[in-house]
């Protein structure tokens, strides 16, 4: 959208927008975009399709790893928007990426671009809701600072819970660094996680798909509560849609939901958890 004091917004890939989220939002959103390499091939997100990406995983062979967006991606980014308005980039937690450190470095490079990154401290549909959000509010004409203002309010009242089914995933990709110390010897259990503060942390291991399920509902329905009115959620999986379609109509029997999805993870976040990953999205309606 061109004009000068309209604020642009960036993302990147890892992002999960709301499926109601209208055309005229989505285009204002130029997204930085991760690459998945096999071995030595490279493949930027969105390139593979995810039943392509799946396949490649079950056949064997070199396992799957993401690389941020490359530096010709953040500073073409730059350019494209820079003429346009302020930048206001809303990327993927920088305790999970270093994405969110490339964006404020690129910006150096691109002096023309006013650009301000926001560490939302989460990623998918957590981070999606924030973007949609944010586009709506800079198509109305609120400025940068009074969508920061808005971002910061909505992170606060964000939480989001994850179910892992297969912990060799979490493992081979290398994410299991961030977890707490012990997790790695309990293969034979299913770890529930939590994204505080931007990093993951294991806060349960139970020893059944069953009451992982039930796990993610519960801190679903307690963080619910602590919001004081209706709330957005959303479901998000890998390769699991009936699963995560029953984890969404619970939540809906449970507690006062608004607004509601089920958004299948993109490949740069289903290769950390593995086929069968769950997670639950809980955030305050707007006000």
């Amino acid at each position: 959208v061109v004009g000068s004091d309209i604020v642009q917004i960036i993302t990147d890939s890892t992002c999960a927008l709301p499926p109601e989220t209208t055309p005229q939002v989505r285009e204002h959103i130029r997204v930085l975009r991760t690459s998945v390499q096999f071995g030595t091939e490279s493949f930027v997100e969105g390139a593979l399709s995810l039943e392509q990406f799946y396949i490649r995983i079950e056949q064997g062979g070199p396992f799957p790893h993401t690389s941020q967006p490359s530096p010709e991606e953040y500073y073409h980014t730059y350019r494209e928007a820079a003429p346009h308005g302020p930048i206001l980039a809303i990327l993927i937690s920088a305790g999970l990426s270093s994405t969110y450190s490339s964006a404020l470095a690129m910006a150096r490079e691109v002096p023309e671009a006013d650009v301000v990154a926001f560490d939302s401290q989460f990623f998918s549909s957590a981070l999606g809701h924030m973007v949609a959000e944010a586009t709506e509010m800079a198509l109305a004409g609120s400025n940068r600072e009074q969508i920061l203002e808005r971002l910061a309010w909505r992170r606060a009242r964000t939480a989001l819970f994850i179910a892992i089914d297969q912990l060799s995933f979490l493992q081979r990709s290398g994410r299991l660094n961030f977890l707490q110390a012990g997790l790695a010897t309990m293969f034979d259990l299913k770890p529930v996680l939590a994204v505080r503060s931007g990093k993951l942390e294991a806060i349960a291991r139970v020893r059944s798909r069953r009451r992982s399920l039930e796990r993610l509902l519960a801190l679903a329905k307690e963080h619910a509560l602590t919001l004081d009115g209706p709330v957005w959620v959303s479901a998000m999986h890998g390769r699991a849609p009936d699963t995560a379609a029953w984890l969404l109509a619970e939540m809906q029997a449970q507690f006062p939901v608004e607004r509601a999805f089920v958004n299948e993870a993109p490949a740069s976040v289903a290769l950390h958890g593995g086929p069968g990953v769950v997670g639950v999205m809980v955030t305050a309606a707007t006000s």
